[in-house]
């Protein structure tokens, strides 16, 4: 006897070559949650886990109390320790395809769709910043960081990364 399987009751998860179970999950689940859950799953899984991965990894001088990377007295890191940290992440390779993805449309199971768009004009095609070679990294603006930017790049399969903190200018 077949008993019918609602579509909802059904988890198909995509592994990639070299991925976590643990991390499909989490790629494939984030679907699923509107953005503001997103944003409290990832703050909340950030601030458990961060701890131990960056003294797992080899940063030495970094202390972080928020994900989101906003000033605050008790948080600091290194420029050593960002390109560890940059290295680390540009391993896992969810993490670097999420990091060198220009625009991602997505759709959330409520219905609610938004368009991501990479602050990160090195991937932009049409910004005169654009660098075909580019592999992304990270952005990032604060009253006391000042404007930064880690920029990594592949060029004859060796990856580059470079770390610019503290400037007046974008």
């Amino acid at each position: 006897m077949v008993v019918p399987m609602e579509t909802r009751d059904v988890v198909v998860r995509s592994v990639q070559k070299n991925e976590s179970p643990r991390i499909a999950a989490v790629r494939d689940d984030m679907t699923k949650l509107s953005p503001s859950e997103l944003r409290r799953a990832f703050r909340k899984t950030f601030l458990s886990e961060n701890k131990h991965l960056s003294t797992k990894i080899g940063m030495q001088n970094s202390h972080f109390t928020t994900p989101e990377g906003w000033d605050d007295e008790n948080q600091y890191t290194t420029v050593r320790d960002l390109l560890t940290l940059s290295e680390y992440a540009l391993s896992i390779p969810v993490i670097r395809d999420i990091v060198g993805t220009y625009q991602k449309y997505i759709v959330f199971v409520s219905g609610e769709n938004v368009t991501w768009t990479n602050t990160n004009n090195i991937l932009n095609p049409n910004s005169p910043y654009y660098i075909p070679y580019a592999s992304g990294m990270k952005t990032g603006t604060t009253a006391d960081a000042g404007n930064c930017h880690i920029g990594a790049y592949t060029i004859n399969e060796k990856t580059y990364i470079s770390v610019v903190v503290g400037c007046e200018t974008n």
